[in-house]
């Protein structure tokens, strides 16, 4: 109970938060020579308008894997823009032509992004429980809900909201005692997945590997090749976009 309490808490206080900066910052700064989003400018522009791009095509027909701009950095975050746009049947832009942001569009997106981090920390907290005594666990959980620098993420256009939220899913998954091969794959999964969040993440997929050649006894070889199918499936789903776009299968973003 104290540790629901101590989630629900963060949560309100997240959304609370979102509210504050949606009321005083989501607005469209207009000068003689420019214009710009409070809030949406640099990568997060960079995300938002081209999962608007995104959704824009699949709305004309165009298949999912021809979709989009080359990937400079990040493949995930315009493509959850995407989907929420499409879902909602919203445009980014109320003007083309001057590319002004609409407003009073986007709580539900900031929501979503900030139900997923508290829903990651309710499955950390039991997987905790496995391997820490309670009061440690505890300590752990309230770090995550309250402290105010990951917690000003959830508010803002970023990547690092769902970023978080995939490592520590990530991490309750790789915290369980006993592994079933299910498990294995599943890991891979949210290994590739975290690294299409953030380009560089698909190097933990080499700690990872080291962790788990150390502390498995048995089929080593096997479980860790079970982990690579989920991961090079998930993966795969880049490069065949890179390969419908431009021709050339990889994986690797531009930068």
């Amino acid at each position: 109970k104290i540790v629901l309490l101590i989630i629900l808490f963060g949560f309100i206080l997240s959304v609370g938060l979102t509210l504050n900066n949606l009321k005083k910052y989501d607005k469209n700064i207009i000068t003689n020579d420019a214009h710009y989003h409070q809030m949406i400018k640099a990568d997060p522009y960079r995300y938002l308008s081209h999962g608007s791009e995104i959704k824009d095509q699949l709305k004309e027909g165009i298949n999912f894997f021809k979709t989009g701009r080359e990937h400079y950095t990040k493949y995930l975050p315009p493509r959850v823009m995407a989907a929420y746009y499409y879902f909602f049947d919203i445009d980014l832009f109320n003007n083309n032509k001057e590319k002004l942001v609409n407003t009073g569009i986007h709580f539900p997106y900031l929501l979503f992004q900030t139900i997923v981090y508290y829903f990651c920390i309710i499955l950390f907290y039991f997987s905790l429980l496995k391997i820490f005594k309670p009061v440690t666990a505890i300590f752990i959980i309230s770090f995550l809900s309250l402290e105010p620098t990951i917690m000003q993420y959830h508010s803002s256009f970023w990547s690092e909201s769902l970023f978080f939220s995939i490592q520590i899913l990530l991490i309750s998954l790789i915290l369980k005692k006993n592994y079933s091969n299910i498990n294995f794959f599943l890991i891979g999964v949210f290994l590739a997945v975290l690294s299409l969040q953030k380009d560089y993440a698909i190097f933990y997929f080499i700690p990872i590997i080291f962790y788990f050649y150390f502390i498995l006894n048995n089929s080593k070889l096997k479980k860790i090749i079970i982990l690579f199918i989920g991961f090079i499936l998930i993966q795969s789903i880049l490069g065949f976009n890179n390969y419908y776009r431009s021709g050339k299968f990889y994986i690797m973003t531009a930068d």
